[in-house]
């Protein structure tokens, strides 16, 4: 019914809200007002707008079933006002919505009786942190100090339902969550679980993702609690290695368990976000870079999703590192690119190149690359190219933009002959970036080898101008490059061409070319 839905407009409500009706009446009948709920929650996405209208004589209804003698009635009425989270964010009435759905929630959490309830209002939290985002703060102290208690009490199968609530109010609040008084409620029992659960137990999956929730959210303010997460993870990426190793020698016996090497790359890779630079002083001497080299070499795609991911994160944080094993990694990551069928793959692939382009080189443009780069620079840009103008790989379009950008940024002599045969295309593919260091590195590429070669850009004036004039970031040195660039073209083909051309563009774009370039 969930999808049933989602094609049909009011139509569909005026056959279904009359069977709901009738279901809710059954007071006898306790099955068919679950099935009831049921339905409600499940149209709650496709028909949103539609049930809009019925909401604010059904919501306070969904509230008192959560006090229903039946606790399959209270799980499911947990389920369904989640589904209706964003309605009831949006009411200006807090106290009779928002704060009542919270309340209720807390309450099944911390004195309902019944695991399954317990485990429905724990989940309602959770996907309704992650629609209020920062609008749960005035509630983070009562929500924290549930979850914190609901460890005593709760069992494995909730367990996860809870880890997975933490990390939701923890991407909410952000930095927030960086103050004592959450701290010291949330850690002591995090930290116990984390010294309780044995490596191989399945149930530390969810244990170190919401860890790596955690440290995104506190970020250098995880500092302190790192080394023994880094540790854990290096020690099960090197038992599964080793693992693996043996598996590919004897074929026969059972595999190896993948989970606990992807799960583990992947919080590193959280850990590297969240440190930054700092997380340097974990990765130097420790067996991490070799470690990786070997995951390298499987191709297999949920691997190597988590493992070029993991390249990329380190050539940003602590490039440095990579540096010795430079001549292992980039040949991994190239043969990447060719499974171009898995975006993820091929995108975190590209990506990884990219990083490690502008991370292990100087700060300016050179004539050379890097000694311990210069042998694959030019494999990088031609890969990148084919890629580029491959129409099965259109989806890999702003990666290889990107790629081919940041190698601009380093050696625009190398890169301006990639870039002249698909300059409208690698400018639609910069335009298109949304994270900012990937515009920032992105449009500097661009202007780089325009400044080498300022007639590639005259074939697509007008493309090229409306890319610059749309950025609207706060790197000021771009901006003044940019400005010195435009400034520079419309002193060549003069006032009434350069109106002329101006006037072509979006009104938004025209106004930023004027107020902060005063073109």
């Amino acid at each position: 019914m969930d999808f049933l839905c989602r094609p049909f407009d009011q139509s569909f409500l005026e056959i279904l809200l009359p069977l709901i009706e009738n279901s809710l009446k059954c007071n006898d009948d306790w099955l068919a007002t679950e099935s009831a709920l049921l339905a409600l929650g499940c149209v709650a996405l496709g028909q949103f707008r539609e049930m809009a209208k019925y909401l604010p004589h059904l919501v306070p209804f969904l509230f008192d079933l959560t006090r229903h003698p039946r606790p399959l009635i209270r799980s499911i009425s947990c389920w369904a006002l989640s589904r209706y989270a964003l309605w009831i964010l949006r009411q200006e009435d807090k106290d009779k919505y928002f704060h009542r759905l919270i309340t209720e929630l807390l309450t099944r959490l911390a004195s309902d009786k019944n695991k399954e309830v317990q485990k429905a209002a724990c989940s309602a939290l959770a996907q309704i942190c992650e629609t209020a985002a920062h609008e749960i703060l005035p509630y983070a102290d009562a929500i924290l100090g549930e979850f914190a208690k609901a460890f005593t009490t709760f069992q494995r199968n909730n367990l996860f339902v809870l880890y997975d609530a933490i990390g939701a109010i923890a991407e909410a609040m952000g930095s927030r969550l960086n103050d004592e008084k959450y701290l010291t409620v949330l850690f002591p029992p995090l930290l116990q679980k984390w010294n309780t659960v044995p490596d191989d137990d399945p149930d530390l999956f969810p244990l170190l993702d919401c860890f790596q929730h955690v440290a995104l959210a506190l970020g250098m303010s995880f500092l302190p609690y790192t080394a023994p997460i880094f540790g854990r993870c290096l020690s099960l990426i090197e038992r599964a290695v080793l693992e693996f190793a043996i598996y590919k020698v004897n074929p026969n016996q059972d595999p190896p368990e993948r989970e606990y090497l992807i799960c583990s790359l992947d919080v590193l890779s959280g850990l590297c976000v969240a440190l930054k630079s700092h997380i340097g002083q974990f990765v130097q001497n420790s067996k991490l870079v070799p470690l990786l080299v070997e995951v390298l070499k499987d191709t297999s795609s949920d691997f190597s999703q988590s493992s070029y991911a993991l390249c990329g994160d380190l050539a940003r944080n602590c490039p440095e590192a990579l540096i010795p094993h430079i001549n292992e990694i980039v040949p991994a990551l190239l043969k990447g690119t060719q499974y171009v069928v898995y975006q993820e793959m091929g995108n975190n692939a590209f990506w990884a190149l990219g990083e490690i382009a502008i991370g292990l080189a100087p700060q300016r443009p050179v004539a050379q690359p890097p000694e311990f780069l210069a042998p694959f620079i030019d494999h990088i840009l031609r890969r990148s190219f084919e890629v580029l103008n491959d129409p099965k790989a259109e989806h890999l379009m702003e990666a290889c933009s990107v790629v081919i950008a940041r190698v601009a940024c380093v050696c625009p002599q190398l890169a301006y002959q990639y870039i002249e045969p698909i300059f409208k295309p690698f400018c639609i593919g910069i335009r298109n970036l949304v994270d900012e260091k990937e515009k920032c590195d992105g449009l500097r590429g661009l202007c780089e080898v325009v400044v080498l070669k300022p007639e590639m850009a005259m074939r697509e004036f007008g493309t090229f101008c409306e890319l610059l004039g749309t950025y609207n970031g706060k790197n000021q040195e771009l901006r003044n490059i940019i400005g010195t660039l435009l400034h520079q073209y419309k002193n060549t083909i003069g006032q009434a061409n350069w109106e002329g051309i101006v006037s072509t563009f979006s009104n938004p774009t025209q106004k930023r070319l004027k107020i902060d370039y005063q073109l």
